[in-house]
């Protein structure tokens, strides 16, 4: 607690689902892949009142580099 403000870090792990389709005359490809990395953040929450408090989250998601080529 910093006074009535409330400080905060957060992380953990992060799930991302990766889908590509594409179509030309005659033929078509599609391929999905599950990637996982990691999520790290923090914010601040200020209480308003005994029920309702405000606020401010910031997330950073890391996730690792894919590159893809096609023929």
């Amino acid at each position: 607690d910093v006074g009535p403000a409330l400080l905060y870090a957060t992380g953990g792990v992060a799930l991302s689902k990766l889908t590509v389709e594409a179509s030309a005359p005659g033929a078509s490809f599609s391929a999905s892949d599950t990637g996982v990395g990691l999520v790290l953040g923090g914010g601040m929450q200020i209480p308003v009142n005994d029920r309702l408090a405000l606020r401010l989250e910031a997330l950073h998601y890391m996730f690792g580099e894919e590159t893809a080529s096609t023929p």
